[in-house]
């Protein structure tokens, strides 16, 4: 429920944010905006509220009209005046802007003749700006939500020489040539400084890498299929590349723990699982995750007291104990900023992350890629299971950057489908009919349909 409520707190702010960018411009340049929704409205509307004469009005629970109802409202009276609304579906929001074919509005729904305060009746480099608002939002929200992130907890890293016990690798990484226990030094001859998501990147389209080993160096090269097969095992049994090693203690457990219920506490050591001598927390997974469903054997740790309690994993191989991360373990770097050092920190970290997210966009192109796609509940899972606004804040500008690019993406009935057609008109000097646009615009739509079923119906397969 908390990772829900944090989603839906996220795509409310990002909705608003974007379609303000498209209201801003629009307004701006004389252009009227009938409507400014906060999600979709097909058949009912939540709420409705329009400034007419100097007064507001409001309305709540109205049945919608349906496409050539004759029947007039008396707010259509005032064409002049935005309606502000919240739909029923939450899968977006959108602001009409007069004038423009989207995918509310169609030909034979535009007066024959552009009138001066219509989109279409504006300068080009007028409707690029309204057209380009919404990701320009995205991308300054994003910026703006970094720096204040730093400025506020400011950053906290790891370099990879401070995990002197070094890290586990899944068996994809092992077969490619680590071994547990490797400290990765460098990759296509770059040194690797922070753990962090730059040096997994660096180490996914690295050639060669180069690790400390029982303190040698030792350098192998990386095979081409590299990281699909990573992508592919981290997809089917939800192994990570690379983890620090760390023991097994209990910091928590889940709602329906199984072994809560047998009778462990936190700050448990687990030794052994069905006497598998190794205490890390990666291989007592491994063990646990082999006897799903049957009873095992748990030798604990308890106040310099071993315990033997039996206890028997769910189905899925899980017995819903959360163990201390790294940092309890491990030291960690802090950096602090200023109000005015955390500006352009927040925008050099933001097109980092930018830059990055890019970089893995190519992966959807591989093999089976587009498994890898996830819908809602993939993103609400990435989010903290209790409330942690500095997680939700960083999570939220990172969403907004993914926005910001996948909606300038060439593709019809997106920002950048628009834009590209805005392009044509800059380089030849024509502008592409009313009618071509709305059939493009048409496949745009059915194509991200069956896009977005696609995304969400993968969450419940993979």
């Amino acid at each position: 429920m908390i990772q829900a409520l944090q989603f839906w707190l996220s795509l409310v702010l990002l909705i608003v944010i974007h379609e303000f960018g498209h209201f801003f411009w629009a307004k701006l340049f004389g252009v009227r905006v009938s409507r400014f929704y906060l999600f979709f409205n097909p058949g009912f509307t939540l709420f409705r509220a329009k400034k007419i004469e100097g007064k507001w009005q409001f309305r709540f629970f109205e049945k919608g009209r349906n496409k050539g109802d004759e029947t007039k409202d008396e707010w259509d009276s005032f064409p002049e005046t935005t309606e502000w609304g919240i739909g029923w579906l939450p899968l977006g929001g959108y602001c009409s802007v007069e004038g423009m074919i989207d995918e509310r509005t169609f030909i034979d729904g535009l007066p024959s003749e552009p009138q001066t305060w219509e989109y279409r009746s504006k300068k080009l480099w007028q409707r690029m700006l309204i057209i380009s608002g919404g990701v320009i939002n995205n991308l300054v929200f994003a910026l703006l939500i970094f720096g204040s992130v730093l400025f506020v907890w400011g950053k906290d890293y790891y370099l990879m020489s401070d995990f002197k016990n070094g890290f586990e690798f899944n068996r994809v990484a092992e077969n490619t040539g680590f071994k547990d226990g490797d400290i990765p030094l460098m990759a296509n001859g770059e040194l690797l400084k922070k753990f962090d998501e730059t040096s997994l990147r660096q180490i996914l389209d690295a050639k060669n890498v180069s690790v400390i080993r029982d303190g040698d160096t030792i350098t192998f090269n990386i095979k081409d299929s590299f990281a699909e097969e990573v992508l592919s095992s981290s997809r089917n049994s939800k192994e990570l590349l690379i983890s620090p090693i760390l023991p097994f203690v209990v910091a928590d457990f889940t709602e329906s723990s199984v072994a809560k219920k047998a009778g462990l506490q936190i700050g448990d050591s687990i030794v052994s699982i069905n006497q598998c001598q190794t205490s890390t927390f990666s291989a007592l997974s491994k063990e646990v995750q082999k006897s799903a469903g049957q009873e095992i054997s748990v030798l604990i740790c308890r106040d310099k007291n071993f315990h033997t309690i039996k206890m028997t994993p769910d189905s899925t191989g899980k017995i819903g104990v959360y163990p201390y991360s790294y940092g309890r373990y491990y030291k960690h770097h802090h950096d602090e900023y200023s109000a005015l050092s955390a500006i352009p920190a927040g925008i050099s970290l933001g097109f980092e992350r930018l830059v990055g997210y890019v970089s893995d966009f190519k992966y959807l192109f591989v093999e089976d890629g587009f498994k890898n796609l996830g819908g809602f509940k993939s993103i609400g899972s990435m989010y903290s299971p209790v409330w942690n606004w500095h997680h939700f804040w960083d999570f939220t500008a990172f969403l907004s950057l993914i926005l910001f690019f996948m909606n300038f993406l060439p593709i019809p009935a997106l920002d950048g489908g628009y834009f590209f057609f805005l392009l044509i008109e800059l380089f030849t000097g024509k502008k592409p009919s009313d009618e071509l646009l709305a059939k493009i615009n048409m496949i745009g739509m059915i194509l991200l349909f069956f896009l977005f079923i696609f995304s969400n119906v993968n969450d419940f397969i993979r």
